[in-house]
């Protein structure tokens, strides 16, 4: 016969039920979104030859997205914090451009 007793003491706030966005987190999901359409007009030019008629606007939809990713991490930066869970969303987008601002591949 098993005996029935709490794992987990009463002074354990239990986990919220729902999750409430913050505007860091609308930030971090629009960040996100715009980095996606990034690397992937990216991959576009990876592998393309320069003699190609698409190349002109494949560079110009590059550009676009890397602008625009730029602004998305400059509002995440800008976005006030509201709660503690926003700082590493914060700190993961300082990362992001860095990585982006990088010039070497290692």
């Amino acid at each position: 016969m098993a005996n029935h007793f709490y794992s987990t003491g009463y002074f354990i706030p239990k986990a919220p039920t729902s999750f409430t966005h913050t505007p860091v987190t609308r930030a971090f999901a629009a960040m996100l979104q715009a980095l996606s359409a990034y690397i992937d007009s990216g991959r576009d030019l990876e592998h393309v030859d320069s003699f190609d008629p698409a190349v002109d606007s494949w560079v110009v939809d590059a550009e676009r997205n890397r602008v625009a990713v730029f602004a998305a991490l400059d509002r995440l930066r800008d976005t006030r914090l509201t709660r503690a869970l926003d700082v590493p969303l914060r700190r993961m987008g300082m990362v992001t451009r860095m990585l982006i601002d990088c010039e070497t591949s290692a």
